[in-house]
C-alpha cells in the first residue's frame, strides 16, 4: 500500500511547512490528486489517519479534491475525459495523446493555528 508512504511524506511536509511559519495546531491539508495516479482516496485518508496518531496533528482532516484524467489528441486536437485503461480518441479513435491532467498530486492548503 503505497498510500502510507505517501501519507507519511505529506505529513512530514506540512510539519516543516508549520514549523517555518510558526504554527501548532494542524486542523485540515487541502490536497489535489489525479485520478491517473491511482491513489484511493479512502485508503489516503485512512493512512494519513495513521500518520498522525499520537502527534500534535492527531484529529486534523484530509480533504481530498479529485482531478480527472484529461487527455489531448494530437491528430484531431479534440481534449477529452479519459475512462477506463485504454487512451484513445474518442473522436478520431487516435492514440496519439498527451495527457493534460490527471497525474498531479499537491497540497492546496493547510488549515492550521
Amino acid at each position: 500500500m503505497h498510500e502510507l508512504s505517501i501519507a507519511e511524506s505529506l505529513v512530514q511536509i506540512v510539519r516543516e511547512e508549520m514549523d517555518k511559519a510558526g504554527l501548532k495546531k494542524l486542523n485540515a491539508v487541502h490536497l489535489k490528486v489525479g485520478e491517473f495516479t491511482h491513489l484511493v482516496p479512502d485508503a489516503l485518508s485512512f493512512c494519513f489517519e495513521i500518520a498522525v496518531q499520537d502527534t500534535p496533528f492527531e484529529g486534523a482532516k484530509l480533504d481530498i479534491e479529485l482531478v480527472p484524467t484529461v487527455a489531448y489528441c494530437n491528430k484531431c486536437r479534440q481534449e477529452f475525459h479519459v475512462e477506463g485503461p485504454l487512451f484513445v480518441c474518442p473522436k478520431c479513435l487516435g492514440g496519439d495523446v498527451d495527457v493534460r491532467t490527471g497525474r498531479e498530486m499537491s497540497i492546496e492548503s493547510i488549515d492550521a493555528d
